[in-house]
């Protein structure tokens, strides 16, 4: 059975599918050392990612550079194809605070061969949400300050203003490509600075008026 998302109404989502946009921060590109994509550039996680407040988030023993990036998460209400971005706002069930968790050194491998990066951002735990906070049609994601702390210390901080590309134009463009369906998660992208991860961390991300999520790090357990 899939994870289940958490509504502040109370009620019960199952997850889907989840998409993470690339580069979607002008800092997080110059970071990286690479362009700002000219158009939304996603990758997918499996819905076993996820895990809800308290985490906990699980070193894998292959990696030894594990770090967590601050997101907006947006969940989709109803299946929809080919939106135009005017129509978006009808499609989102609500928003949450999140983290993509990535395991830097297999990403960067698998980036050199020309692999994909599942393997990097595909682990159990790697997709800590928050409940969600259930939108209305006049709801937007901007202007929403986005904060990631390590063991209480700011990392990242940032507006979602700052997006290349905002929640309707990047939901738009998705669905030129597949259909969403409801419980399916579009992670937004992050800024620079996600903090890079140890045993007995504890990472948190707060969004304003959406919510905020606190997990604990631990290390793979041995087999």
């Amino acid at each position: 059975m899939p994870p289940k998302l958490q509504l502040n109404t109370g009620e019960e989502v199952a997850v889907g599918k989840i998409l993470c946009v690339v580069r979607n921060y002008p800092s997080m590109a110059r970071e990286m050392g690479t362009e700002v994509p000219r158009e939304p550039v996603f990758f997918l996680k499996p819905s076993s990612a996820v895990v809800g407040d308290g985490g906990p988030v699980v070193l894998p023993r292959r990696s030894r550079m594990v770090v967590a990036e601050g997101e907006l998460a947006v969940v989709i209400a109803n299946e929809c194809r080919r939106l135009p971005a005017e129509e978006v706002s009808w499609h989102i069930l609500g928003y949450a605070a999140a983290l993509d968790i990535t395991a830097r050194d297999l990403q960067l491998v698998a980036q050199q061969k020309g692999y994909p990066w599942s393997q990097a951002k595909g682990y159990d735990s790697f997709f800590p949400m928050s409940e969600v906070a259930v939108a209305w049609p006049e709801a937007t994601a901007e202007n929403l300050e986005l904060t990631t702390k390590l063991n209480g210390v700011v990392a990242q901080r940032t507006n979602t203003n700052a997006m290349v590309f905002k929640v309707p134009e990047l939901i738009a463009a998705i669905t030129q490509v597949m259909t969403l369906e409801r419980g399916d998660v579009i992670s937004t992208g992050t800024p620079e600075g996600p903090p890079r991860l140890k045993e007995g961390d504890v990472v948190e991300v707060e969004i304003p008026t959406i919510g905020s999520i606190r997990v604990n790090v631990r290390p793979e357990a041995p087999q």
